[in-house]
């Protein structure tokens, strides 16, 4: 288990900026200065550079003794979680893949830098997505106890949240690379490894502390 920022998770910064740029533009300035220019050409070409900086990335954020001689796995079940104490405030998140057998494939837990619990959720599962991709997971469930992102990548709830917007669009995108997935809500009772994996790193920074 890993916690803390890992030196490759820096990479992700490049990413970062990519969204916070995607942010900050001023929709009614571009339209003016570029009439012929529609929103979804310009979605098209920051989905371009995403992707692109992914795959440079990829193998600095997802190191490669992380999924190194694991069984591979045609299906998977994903549990995750994200948890954030003072909302925004110190986050980690937690998850863990099993074959549908219940075998462990893989787990990890990690502190991520202050955010809300939503984006801290949003931050658990594509890390996880991440991992089954490395893994060879072509089907994969995903279970969570976020209510809120379930019933948004289900289709029943609008994404309204600016922060929230373009972790949903990049996880879309990599539940695509998916034969077929399904996302399920759950109590957090039944999500118990992956909720102590990402509560572990919140006790381990308390342990260090003098």
């Amino acid at each position: 288990m890993k916690c803390g920022l890992a030196p490759g998770e820096f990479a992700l910064k490049k990413i970062e900026l990519l969204k916070n740029v995607y942010q900050a533009i001023d929709w009614a300035a571009l339209y003016k200065t570029a009439p012929g220019i529609g929103r979804n050409e310009v979605d098209s070409l920051f989905r371009e550079m995403r992707e692109a900086l992914m795959r440079t990335t990829e193998s600095t954020v997802l190191p490669r003794e992380s999924s190194e001689n694991r069984p591979a796995a045609e299906s998977a079940v994903l549990y995750c979680d994200g948890a954030s104490r003072g909302n925004p405030g110190p986050a980690s998140i937690g998850f863990v893949i099993e074959s549908p057998d219940g075998i462990e494939l893989a787990a990890r837990g990690e502190r991520i830098e202050e955010t809300t619990n939503n984006v801290a959720e949003y931050t658990a599962l594509l890390k996880g997505l991440r991992e089954a991709i490395r893994m060879g997971v072509r089907n994969i469930e995903i279970l969570t106890d976020s209510q809120l992102m379930a019933r948004q990548l289900n289709g029943r709830y609008k994404v309204k949240s600016i922060a929230l917007k373009p972790l949903f669009q990049e996880t879309t995108e990599l539940l695509g690379r998916f034969d077929h997935w399904t996302l399920r809500h759950i109590e957090r009772q039944s999500n118990t490894k992956a909720d102590q994996l990402a509560s572990s790193c919140f006790k381990s920074k308390k342990q260090k502390k003098p």
